[in-house]
């Protein structure tokens, strides 16, 4: 029986009659070459069997892409500004900028920070912009409020990555905080506390940016708490102090699950004691809210992991809009205060919604351990 013979990027040049180097830049999907030539190598090799070698393609990855401190390119940190907005806030992306950065110059990369302000540049001007100064890739941030698509953008030439859900045309890989599992953890916290009536306080936009994971997180775990009654969520189009207070005298809870939107504020106004008579859990903290308990997202490892994706794509020569996006989500951490017994960290992965039973036998532990000495 014969052997299969195995083609190499020489046999595909002379097929294609091109230099190696040009087959090698077709099967690396490299932007430096033109679509149409890419193409028409890449249907070459896929006709004559051509299959790379592992081995070969991990030595020329670790030579040209290792942690060298080379300088390899540009990352562009790309905010789409809010029409309402005079100049760019980046208060809300400071760790999202911190890790990025970081992460980025490990990878010989530097992070540019490119404000898609349509009153000074149009989209397909910023694209020719970026192209000029050697971006590569995009990390694109949470959408303002009131804006989920980008449709005068070309992504074609670059390698994308979206933080969250907020941006829903068109669809990219997606790095961000496991708000379903936030959700989860934020109950089971509220539970353990002896909380009996927990209501649900998220604006409909907010859930709706985050994919509505609160509020799935919040009903699950009520489902698997059927001695818990179902408070109607205050979720109504009008939230504002006066709503707020009517749905909270009428529904009496003594524990909430909310974000840092207004609520905080709201139940200061109202004097609500959060310590005893209603506490709290925020599912994302932030500066506003550091005093709170609730789940720390870690901003900046949801950065650094958004970097080795985008990194990884421009290795592959992944550009444009994916067929087939997926999610990396990561864990975050819970910070408790004195309201929920301690400050325990826990990650934000719950391995169950009912409250723990570990505690009884670690008295029991302790009471032999006792009885021994």
């Amino acid at each position: 029986m014969g052997t299969v013979r195995k083609y190499t990027q020489k046999d595909i040049a002379k097929e294609a009659n091109v230099h190696p180097s040009t087959v090698s830049l077709a099967m690396s999907n490299s932007p430096s070459l033109a679509k149409a030539t890419r193409e028409r190598i890449q249907t070459i090799a896929k006709k004559m069997g051509y299959q790379p070698d592992p081995f070969l393609s991990q030595l020329a990855t670790y030579k040209h892409h290792g942690h060298d401190g080379i300088f390899r390119g540009t990352i562009a940190f790309l905010i789409n500004r809010n029409p309402a907005e005079k100049t760019p806030n980046l208060r809300p992306y400071k760790k999202y900028l911190t890790g990025a950065t970081k992460k980025a110059e490990t990878y010989g990369y530097q992070l540019k920070v490119f404000d898609l302000d349509r009153e000074k540049v149009s989209g397909s001007r910023l694209r020719q912009i970026m192209l000029a100064r050697g971006v590569k890739g995009i990390l694109l941030c949470p959408q303002p409020r009131g804006i989920e698509r980008i449709d005068d953008f070309d992504f074609d030439d670059f390698s994308c990555v979206s933080f969250g859900y907020s941006l829903r045309s068109p669809r990219f890989h997606v790095v961000n905080s496991h708000q379903f599992h936030a959700a989860m953890l934020c109950m089971k916290k509220l539970i353990e506390a002896g909380c009996q009536r927990i209501g649900f306080a998220v604006p409909p936009f907010h859930d709706s940016r985050v994919d509505h994971n609160y509020l799935a997180g919040y009903l699950t775990n009520l489902s698997q708490n059927p001695q818990l009654p179902i408070l109607p969520p205050f979720t109504g189009d009008s939230f504002s102090q006066r709503s707020f207070t009517e749905w909270f005298n009428q529904n009496k809870p003594d524990g909430l699950l909310t974000v840092p939107y207004r609520i905080p504020e709201f139940l200061k106004s109202m004097q609500v004691d959060t310590k005893l008579n209603c506490k709290v859990a925020i599912t994302t903290l932030n500066e506003s809210t550091n005093d709170w308990p609730g789940i720390d997202e870690d901003g900046e490892s949801i950065a650094a992991s958004a970097v080795d994706l985008i990194v990884s794509m421009i290795r592959r020569g992944e550009m444009g809009i994916p067929s087939k996006p997926a999610s990396i989500l990561l864990e975050g951490t819970w910070v408790g205060n004195e309201s929920f017994g301690s400050n325990m960290d826990t990650s934000s992965d719950p391995s169950c919604s009912s409250p723990s039973k570990e505690k009884p036998k670690r008295k029991r532990n302790q009471i032999r351990k006792t009885k021994a000495t």
